[in-house]
C-alpha cells in the first residue's frame, strides 16, 4: 500500500463511495464512522469504513 486518503462528507466522491460500500456484502450490521480509500502499488483502490486507524511504519 502506498497511500490512504480519508474521505470526508464534504468530498465530491463521498456519495459514490458510500453507494459502493452499501452495495457490498456486509459481515455485520455495524458501519464504521469514517471512510477512506487505500491505494496499492498495483493501482487498485479499496474503499473501507473504520472507527479508528493506527499506522505503523516498518
Amino acid at each position: 500500500m502506498y497511500g490512504i486518503k480519508i474521505i470526508e462528507e464534504s468530498d465530491e466522491n463521498y456519495e459514490s463511495v458510500t453507494a459502493v460500500l452499501n452495495k457490498g456484502e456486509r459481515l455485520s450490521a455495524q458501519k464504521g464512522a469514517k471512510l477512506a480509500f487505500m491505494y496499492s502499488s498495483l493501482g487498485a483502490e479499496l474503499a473501507i469504513e473504520f472507527d479508528s486507524l493506527r499506522i505503523e511504519l516498518a
